[in-house]
């Protein structure tokens, strides 16, 4: 998501045509949302593990009257102000359902976050990366030949921070 986000214009111009920015504009509203959805999305399987649907059904009632009450909100600004209702909605229904997933698992409320703090800050490490050569150093003027580098150098620039700062936990999982 975050790769996606620092290239988004770029890569809209390249499939769709320069006619498409505001998909580009769309695609950095709701990138975050898609980090979110990710995280969020896993806590319905462990509701219905522990046999809590209604606590399941109760919030799904929750999450709807919020997205149909942002949707509606943010029409009035047209298709961004739309995706922008989703972000602020996906913001209020995620940061409970990860709460009240937590809580039933009786896991502390720090624990999830603290595991996926890593991957974040591999990810930002990435994007901060890309967006310092996409601003400095890409000098073609060839946009598959930039997107294929920054997707090169990000991914690696991922994979290699992800193995000396997770070193520790790839150590001892070999160890098993």
């Amino acid at each position: 998501m975050t790769g996606l986000f620092i290239m988004r214009y770029e890569f809209i111009d390249f499939s769709l045509g320069s006619r498409w920015t505001l998909v580009a504009t769309l695609l950095g509203i709701l990138a975050p949302v898609g980090f979110m959805q990710a995280i969020g999305g896993a806590t319905g399987p462990v509701f219905m593990a522990q046999g809590k649907t209604s606590l399941l059904l109760k919030f799904g009632i929750f999450s709807t009257v919020i997205y149909v009450l942002a949707f509606i909100l943010g029409s009035s600004w047209g298709v961004v102000g739309v995706a922008i209702g989703y972000l602020i909605a996906c913001v209020f229904v995620t940061i409970p359902t990860i709460y009240l997933a937590q809580k039933s698992l009786g896991l502390a409320y720090l624990a999830t976050y603290k595991s996926i703090f890593p991957s974040v800050l591999w990810a930002l490490l990435a994007a901060a990366f890309v967006s310092l050569i996409k601003e400095y150093f890409l000098l073609s003027k060839v946009m598959f030949i930039d997107l294929t580098l920054q997707t090169l150098i990000g991914g690696s620039v991922y994979l290699i921070a992800m193995f000396y700062l997770a070193k520790p936990y790839f150590i001892n999982i070999m160890k098993r």
